[in-house]
């Protein structure tokens, strides 16, 4: 990815260097900008764990039945009230 952005621009540099421009060169420009949509496109995301920082922590998974998420409920709902 950094390659591709150290290309792209290599190419507008000697592009803009002699000050002037033609349909060719416009054109090249939408292609690099086309290759580097598509490639950004593509490219694949982080892991959200190590992004944070979280490498290290573990995920635990919880299942409880529909009777114990219906008392949470109620003792949440009783605390509410009082």
């Amino acid at each position: 990815m950094i390659a591709l952005l150290v290309l792209s621009i290599l190419v507008v540099g000697n592009f803009l260097r002699d000050g002037e421009s033609n349909w060719l060169e416009g054109a090249l420009l939408v292609v690099v900008y086309a290759i580097i949509a598509i490639a950004c496109w593509y490219y694949p995301n982080p892991d959200v764990a190590t992004s944070n920082g979280l490498e290290a922590t573990e995920v635990v998974n919880i299942t409880i039945s529909i009777d114990t998420l219906q008392q949470l409920q109620r003792i949440l709902s009783a605390n509410l009230v009082q």
